[in-house]
């Protein structure tokens, strides 16, 4: 018995042992960091990162980041903590006012977002969101007792909720606002309930969430925790905060937390998160399109990283164009080349130097000046003769025009060619008579563009800032995109879109919307395009950074 006893007490302790070696790796994953956004100023890569360790617990230095950019390493020459700048955040909080908001609901959000408003700082900027079936949107202001007023006027609607149509939308807005500063923040008040059969899925949502990068704070009213679905809607509501870069969840009801303690919990989040700085001073930019990651390592918590995809261009990174690099090659060859023949005959360069100079006065003193007269000359009489022949066929021609007008019974009048764009095609054709053999048909175009099928779409931008609409005339392949020279319709504004993004064409009585190769794709009612599509009345077409609502 005493020798069973030992092996059970040797095995006990063997289990314990493996548990406590395996802790570290269980403790480490916890540990996680996002790359918010980045940007360059004087030369440095900025870097905005979130990360899971509170700064009361460990402040982090800048030895414990490694950049890559490209397939290059970046130095890391500085690190400030969010809360030590005068940055400002720009956030929208976005309100379900739906009927399954209650006055009790709808109080205690009210209450939340001022507590939320009144921890912000004054150069932070606000938009007030609401949403039932249909998204009412305010305007940015840094007043921050104007935006208690709005929250004070907001008013419960009996209309079902459209909340994951709310954030795509809100994202977008944040996403492609130009006045935008470098950190944005989408702050969601909702019971997670989605009634909206025939709306956009969780997956287009999360699409979203990783397209934009923007932190996401969902908070939860709920009034009968207990209630299945109010969790599971809970549940639900609290995915896009953990699937966001550096977002929180909050749901009252199931937590014992305060109005206070919540708003605390996400103006504190936006405060720990960090700035870092990288050195480009080195960097050689690649092909237009470079990998950011950013990993952390800390002394016995283990190595996390984050990154995604960079536009070299629209960060403001810029090339050495080719010509000038193998020019600036040849020409250091050529200097090397040329020190090395002076270094091998130092004593006879004074001399070479000498018979050069000497040679050069003499050529100038017997060879160039008395060739002035004659090349002069040479170029009066040649214009003389360019001027003479030219009159000639000049009166030639006129004299042809002439015969060839007495030869025709009637006058050929000339129809100039009319944008296929801007102008219509007139029905009414002018007579000509033809007969006379010399005189050859000219091929009528108009007919062919009559023969080609052709419509008339409106594009209307949507988004915070007032709507514009646009006339597009659709006839043959109709191209949308940023270069003026290259597309039919060019928005220059919009540095997401490529040059040509997308095209449309007018076929079997519908407008065919397609892809062509754009970098950032098109997307229609949230879906990305990746064969020809078939457009229909009130799609939203999504292309670069802009929306707008298609019609007829």
């Amino acid at each position: 018995m005493r020798i069973w006893g030992k092996k059970f007490i040797s095995v006990i302790c063997l289990v314990l042992g493996v548990i406590l070696i395996d802790s570290s790796p269980v403790y480490a994953a916890e540990a996680e960091i996002s790359i918010e956004n980045c940007r360059i100023e004087d030369g440095e890569l900025l870097i905005y990162v979130n990360d899971s360790f509170s700064r009361s617990e460990q402040e982090l230095g800048r030895e414990d980041f490694q950049i890559t950019f490209g397939d290059q390493e970046i130095p890391c020459t500085g690190l400030k903590y969010f809360s030590d700048t005068d940055e400002p955040v720009s956030y929208i909080y976005l309100v379900d006012v739906s009927g399954s908001i209650n006055e009790i609901k709808l109080q205690n959000m009210k209450d939340f977002l001022k507590a939320v408003t009144r921890k912000l700082r004054d150069q932070d900027e606000i938009c007030l969101v609401t949403f039932a079936n249909h998204l009412a949107v305010g305007g940015f202001t840094k007043d921050h007792s104007e935006i208690e007023r709005q929250i004070d006027g907001i008013t419960g609607l009996i209309e079902d909720t459209n909340l994951y149509q709310g954030i795509v939308e809100c994202l977008k807005m944040l996403d492609s606002r130009e006045a935008c500063v470098a950190r944005k923040a989408l702050v969601i008040l909702s019971d997670g309930e989605e009634v909206q059969p025939m709306g956009i899925t969780k997956d287009e949502v999360l699409s979203c969430l990783k397209d934009t990068r923007i932190p996401v704070y969902t908070v939860a009213m709920l009034d009968a925790p207990w209630l299945s679905e109010q969790q599971e809607s809970a549940k639900t509501l609290g995915s896009f905060a953990r699937e966001s870069e550096g977002g929180v969840h909050t749901a009252f009801g199931l937590e014992e937390i305060s109005l206070e303690e919540g708003a605390s919990r996400i103006t504190s989040s936006i405060g720990e998160g960090m700035i870092l700085f990288g050195d480009l001073s080195e960097y050689q930019p690649g092909n237009g399109q470079a990998y950011l990651q950013v990993a952390l390592k800390v002394d016995g918590k283990g190595k996390v990283s984050d990154g995604y995809m960079v536009s070299e261009h629209e960060l403001g990174v810029k090339a050495e164009p080719e010509e000038q690099a193998e020019e600036t090659e040849m020409g250091d060859e050529a200097g090397a080349e040329a020190e090395s023949e002076s270094q091998e005959e130092p004593g006879t360069e004074e001399a070479v130097g000498t018979e050069s100079e000497v040679k050069t006065d003499t050529e100038e003193q017997t060879g160039i000046f008395p060739l002035l007269p004659v090349i002069t000359a040479a170029l009066f009489f040649g214009c003389l003769i360019f001027v003479l022949v030219r009159h000639k066929n000049k009166k030639m021609e006129v004299l042809a025009d002439l015969t060839e007008n007495e030869k025709s019974e009637a006058p050929i009048e000339h129809v100039p060619e009319k944008s296929e764009k801007t102008a219509a095609v007139s029905g009414e054709e002018e007579s000509m008579d033809l007969s006379i053999q010399e005189v050859q048909p000219l091929r009528d175009t108009r007919t062919e563009k009559e023969n080609i099928p052709s419509a008339v779409i409106y594009m209307t931008k949507i988004g915070l800032s007032e709507e514009k609409t646009y006339t597009l005339y659709i006839q043959g392949e109709t191209t949308l995109g940023r270069q003026s020279l290259e597309a039919d319709y060019a928005f220059p504004e919009d540095s997401h879109m490529s040059g040509v993004h997308c095209s449309l064409i007018c076929y079997d009585g519908k407008i065919i919307l397609q892809d062509k190769g754009s970098r950032n794709g098109t997307w229609i009612n949230g879906i990305p395009v990746t064969q020809p599509y078939a457009l229909k009345c009130d799609d939203v077409l999504h292309i670069g950074k802009t929306d707008f609502r298609v019609h007829w």
